[in-house]
């Protein structure tokens, strides 16, 4: 019973995410910019998603700067993307077993731009190179089932920021998703 119950709650979690980017791409992505702190907005994603991580056995490895800089952006649309790439990074983990489940964050700053990186290492067959070719192409899946339009919202968002995103097949396994936006 518990367990229907947070499935319940957990499929709520990401129909209201893809709402929410779905209503951004409506408005075109315009982003309402303050400064904020990159940080804090992952590490409260990671505090939204924690249940789920443990739940699926998953280890997040955070490494962030100390000290970095503020960046103007659009908090919620920033929190989405966050949102989504944590969400593409657990969904990819699923069916591995038997070995480490691994998300690795980074974040670091120069005088120009922030650069966040996720890291998921999986140990599975990794993403084809078709499929790093489309990656971010609208309702695009390597999944059984869904509409992930996670990353192709993603690539929005950071475009309105005026930042990159890009994939990169890990040479173990897995795949790293970086996303660069300017100071």
């Amino acid at each position: 019973m518990v367990e229907a119950a947070n499935q319940v709650v957990n499929k709520g979690k990401r129909d209201i995410a893809i709402v929410g980017g779905l209503e951004v791409l409506a408005k075109g992505a315009q982003a309402n910019l303050s400064f904020i702190r990159i940080d804090g907005v992952i590490l409260e994603v990671l505090g939204m998603l924690r249940d789920e991580l443990e739940k699926s056995s998953i280890y997040v490895r955070a490494d962030i700067d100390e000290g970095l800089p503020e960046l103007k952006g659009d908090r919620l649309q920033l929190q989405q993307v966050v949102f989504n790439l944590l969400r593409n990074g657990i969904d990819a983990m699923k069916n591995v077993h038997g070995r480490l489940r691994r998300l690795e964050i980074s974040c670091r700053a120069d005088d120009v731009e922030m650069l966040t990186v996720f890291r998921h290492c999986d140990g599975g067959s990794g993403t084809t190179t078709n499929d790093m070719n489309r990656l971010f192409d609208p309702f695009f899946t390597t999944r059984d089932s869904g509409m992930s339009s996670g990353l192709f919202i993603s690539r929005r968002i950071i475009e309105a920021h005026r930042g990159r995103i890009w994939a990169e097949r890990n040479e173990d396994s897995g795949l790293t998703i970086r996303l660069a936006l300017p100071l």
